[in-house]
């Protein structure tokens, strides 16, 4: 969670992958524990890959 709220201010992510990364923090906060980020991550990650 700590490294999601510094990464929507670096400056590596555009600001696309910036709105993604806040809206993973706060599906992350907003559901159960146990439930696997990783999905979401790699839709952070390709959207991301894919603004170069």
């Amino acid at each position: 969670m700590n490294w999601l709220k510094r990464a929507r201010t670096n400056t590596t992510f555009q600001l696309a992958a910036s709105e993604e990364i806040t809206w993973l923090r706060s599906e992350i906060l907003r559901h159960h524990p146990d439930r696997d980020p990783e999905p979401m991550l790699q839709l952070i990650y390709q959207t991301a890959r894919n603004m170069r």
